[in-house]
């Protein structure tokens, strides 16, 4: 039952969060990072998605519009 629930979730098309996505949410990078209260300069080294902790804060922030996966 586990494993067809878990295959269940992962084939409803919910997509990983991007860091384009967080910034565009927010307005620009500098405002995601006040907003997250961390330094604008640690968010350059994200690479494509915000690490899992910060995507949760993200998705807290957003009331659910951006989604962490």
């Amino acid at each position: 039952a586990l494993a067809y629930s878990v295959n269940n979730y992962f084939h409803t098309g919910a997509k990983k969060m991007t860091t384009d996505e967080a910034i565009e949410y927010f307005g620009d990078r500098k405002r995601m990072a006040k907003a997250l209260k961390i330094g604008l300069h640690g968010t350059y080294r994200w690479g494509e998605s915000p690490p899992k902790l910060r995507q949760f804060e993200i998705e807290r922030i957003s009331d659910g519009e951006l989604m962490a996966l």
